[in-house]
């Protein structure tokens, strides 16, 4: 059903701009296109809640160009359960728009996974083979939500396997600052920059590496304990 609401009256849901973070250049070209009167699809909201199912930059863009009193055509749909909300979500974000990128299509396969989506089906909704999906799965982790429920993501190349579940926090500084090596290049690395004398022995440098050691013996000698 379309009709026009005003876009302040919309509900911006959290944990799907979790899932996809609004991108402030697709939201400048939304804008531009909206000066411009070009034709855009219309929102899907959903009816009784008014939450954004498809849409955020769009609405985003509305609400930086024209304000929380402009009125737009939105498409409202029922929904049955969250998982058909992530399905709507997956669908419409990968049939039109700015196309998804790695981490976006993984972190939504993460989750419909989670929600009990058959594979085959995500396989369908995003036109990756399940063979990839597969292979994805391999870098997901659990992180403990704050409900104490769990939810899987993704993790860059490299996270160590054992490393099944972990807090939000760590997630959050794993997201932010690890590189996407695998330990023994990281190592690798290091040992080859302090062969070749590529590192300068400032204070905090040494500090850092004083601190390595420390660590590293910590850690050898647990490995020899459980060998």
């Amino acid at each position: 059903m379309k009709t026009q609401v005003r876009i302040g009256e919309l509900v911006v849901d959290p944990k799907l701009i979790e899932l996809r973070p609004i991108n402030p250049v697709f939201v400048s070209r939304y804008r531009q296109s909206y000066r411009m009167g070009a034709a855009i699809p219309p929102l899907i909201v959903e009816e009784g809640t008014n939450r954004i199912i498809s849409g955020n930059h769009r609405f985003t863009a509305m609400m930086q160009e024209f304000g929380p009193d402009h009125k737009t055509e939105v498409i409202y749909k029922k929904f049955e359960n969250e998982l058909e909300v992530l399905k709507e979500f997956t669908r419409e974000n990968a049939a039109h728009g700015y196309p998804l990128d790695g981490i976006t299509r993984k972190r939504l396969v993460a989750a419909m996974l989670d929600l009990g989506a058959p594979i085959e089906e995500v396989s369908r909704l995003l036109n990756v083979p399940v063979r990839n999906l597969e292979s994805w799965g391999r870098n997901f982790v659990a992180v403990i939500g704050s409900d104490g429920m769990q939810r899987h993501v993704p993790v860059k190349r490299g996270f160590p396997a054992i490393q099944a579940t972990i807090t939000p926090q760590l997630y959050e500084e794993h997201r932010r600052a690890d590189r996407g090596l695998k330990v023994e290049e990281l190592v690798g690395q290091l040992l080859r920059w302090l062969r070749n004398g590529w590192v300068e022995p400032r204070e905090e440098v040494v500090a850092s590496l004083d601190e390595l050691r420390r660590e590293i013996a910590r850690f050898l000698k647990q490995a020899r304990k459980a060998a």
